[in-house]
């Protein structure tokens, strides 16, 4: 299980130097391919081959996320579930600015976290969603750290812990709200799963699209042009493949 500190030496090692820097801007990086342009990355390396390690609050399975020469990555205390996000130099490793929330705990997989979803980032605003079962939280900084939106998307209902993350598209940002139906608690009332569309800017509902609940998915979507040119919002689940 990775903590803050070990995947952050992952970052400084493939971003800070200016060879190798690269907008990574969403979970697995350009439309989620988890393809680079980065040249001569080692396949192996030691603590000789860093720039700088930072030392972070908390733990997470959060990818980090950077634009320009600003990391922005998610974590969360194991004990009280406090979520951080945190922005970090990619050329001196410096923390820019933290900021802290106070949630509450919950169950969860024990290979999962209270942060396991990664920020989406773009030219003005950085994203950054978690829930507990209570309240799925989504909410927009600008890059100097001060908050512009906060939304309470209702509650959350799954067995393993929450690990959605957002992606930007034009000026939307774009949540898959999966939820679980099957294999529920004793008293436990199914969720309704739903991708949701919002304004990057204001944070009001640009639109939502009920989808079929069965089990919890986290897959996380990617845009597709099809044959007309049109782009089509493609997402994955249990129940409709």
């Amino acid at each position: 299980m990775l903590n803050r500190l070990e995947l952050l030496v992952l970052v400084c090692l493939f971003c800070s130097s200016s060879s190798w820097a690269e907008d990574w801007t969403r979970f697995r990086g350009k439309n989620g391919q988890g393809v680079s342009d980065a040249q001569k990355i080692p396949s192996q390396w030691s603590d000789a081959d860093l720039h700088w390690k930072t030392k972070l609050p908390g733990m997470g399975h959060s990818s980090p996320v950077q634009l320009g020469k600003t990391i922005f990555v998610q974590s969360a205390d194991p004990e009280n579930a406090t979520r951080y996000v945190i922005a970090i130099d990619s050329d001196t490793g410096k923390i820019k600015w933290e900021k802290k929330f106070a949630s509450t705990t919950h169950r969860f997989h024990r290979l999962n976290s209270y942060n396991s979803s990664t920020p989406a980032v773009d030219s003005k605003r950085v994203y950054v969603t978690w829930s507990n079962k209570a309240q799925i939280t989504l909410k927009a900084f600008h890059h100097d750290g001060q908050e512009i939106w906060s939304k309470d998307l209702g509650s959350w209902v799954g067995q393993h812990g929450y690990a959605a993350s957002p992606i930007v598209y034009r000026d939307k940002v774009i949540l898959v709200n999966s939820q679980q139906k099957n294999q529920l608690n004793p008293g436990e009332k199914p969720g309704q799963s739903r991708v949701m569309a919002f304004d990057g800017e204001t944070g009001q509902t640009v639109w939502t699209s009920d989808r079929v609940t069965t089990r919890v998915s986290y897959s996380v979507p990617c845009i597709y042009q099809n044959e007309k040119g049109d782009d089509e919002l493609v997402c994955c689940n249990t129940a409709e493949g």
